[in-house]
């Protein structure tokens, strides 16, 4: 049996695959060696999507359907760990977006990085791919 590989999909990737309606997205990942991991963030930024409609469609109830499919059961909390671990990151960050904006971004790579997930999947290059400095002797 393969061994599964365990990712956490950034909130911008369920819009990405909304707006593309990307229809065989779930059942192509159930038939993969993927397992996506959730957090209580991205349901969160999730749900405070605007109820627009398109085609009849309500855009945020279709964001979250999509979401409780992918993750099911693998929801990962926030917690103080997480959050310290988030705020040190935020330390070191130094790129153009301020911080404050970026919290949300901390704290999912944090969950990822407690939980041990080694990818997180991101169509935000701008934010994830900022140069970042971490240099644990001047803590």
């Amino acid at each position: 049996m393969p061994i599964k590989q365990r990712v956490i999909l950034d909130t911008n990737i369920y819009g990405i695959v909304v707006e593309e309606n990307k229809t065989d997205f779930t059942r192509r990942l159930s038939a993969s060696d993927v397992v996506v991991y959730g957090s209580d963030v991205i349901r969160r930024e999730l749900r405070a999507t605007p109820k627009t409609r398109s085609f009849h469609e309500n855009i945020r109830q279709k964001l979250l359907n999509l979401y409780d499919e992918i993750v099911l059961e693998h929801t990962l909390r926030i917690n103080i760990r997480t959050a310290s671990i988030a705020t040190e990151y935020a330390l070191f960050y130094q790129g153009g977006i301020s911080k404050e904006r970026l919290s949300n971004d901390f704290l999912i790579v944090a969950c990822a990085s407690v939980h041990n997930l080694a990818i997180v999947v991101t169509a935000d290059n701008h934010s994830m791919n900022s140069s970042w400095q971490s240099n644990p002797t001047k803590r």
